[in-house]
């Protein structure tokens, strides 16, 4: 997959697709919410990183930027699933 993203728009409008995608797929799994949950919780945490990156560049976004906004979900929300796991491990959960 090509990123493509000229403006914050573009990487939003892409970005927000993959958040839909994603809590669509996820809210179909039968666990009780747990994944649904993670995958808020990366949410939330990745809007306030994109909250920072807009607010450290608003009127010029580099293409790095472009590309953390763009295509940072999937990352951060599996990042935050692995982090889930060994925190549950550590805790004495699983």
């Amino acid at each position: 997959m090509r990123y493509r993203a000229e403006t914050y728009n573009q990487a939003l409008g892409s970005t927000g697709a993959q958040q839909l995608i994603v809590f669509l797929l996820v809210a179909l799994i039968l666990d009780g919410g747990v994944f649904l949950e993670v995958c808020a919780v990366a949410a939330f945490a990745f809007w306030i990183g994109v909250g920072f990156i807009w607010f450290r560049r608003r009127s010029k976004p580099t293409t790095a930027d472009l590309l953390v906004i763009e295509a940072g979900f999937i990352p951060v929300c599996a990042i935050s699933f692995l982090f889930s796991y060994w925190i549950w491990r550590w805790r004495g959960v699983l």
